[in-house]
């Protein structure tokens, strides 16, 4: 299997999950952005685990195509980006949490589950 369907799969079934995880449980995720301060442990951790994640896949795949594999590309590079901001400036990033509101939070979700059923279909589509 080609790492870049791999990659497809992989993320069409994170992003999936995830904005389904924030539309079936939008109270928790508010709970937990009103939070955000007395989880600064949290977010350094979850910035290690997102550093290692970005870093792994732009070695193993980092292509810059204007199609769905720019598109993974592009979530290896967020995904390290996120890592790193995480772990340099935590306190940015509860302030950041704090002033989200809640429609944002919801297209956020909306865009993770478009992002989703495009990469998933592309890869567990037989055509691909």
């Amino acid at each position: 299997m080609d790492i870049s369907i791999f990659l497809a799969q992989a993320w069409g079934i994170v992003l999936l999950i995830s904005s389904l995880s924030i539309f079936f449980a939008q109270e928790s995720y508010r709970s937990l952005m009103t939070r955000a301060k007395e989880m600064e442990d949290a977010i350094l951790m979850s910035g290690v685990v997102a550093l290692i994640f970005g870093t792994l896949h732009i070695l193993a795949y980092n292509s810059w195509t204007p199609d769905w594999r720019g598109l993974i590309t592009i979530l290896g590079w967020l995904a390290f980006l996120k890592g790193l901001l995480r772990l340099w400036a935590p306190r940015l990033v509860v302030r950041i949490a704090r002033k989200m509101n809640y429609r944002w939070l919801s297209a956020m979700a909306f865009l993770f589950f478009i992002l989703g059923a495009y990469l998933a279909w592309i890869g567990f589509s037989p055509t691909y």
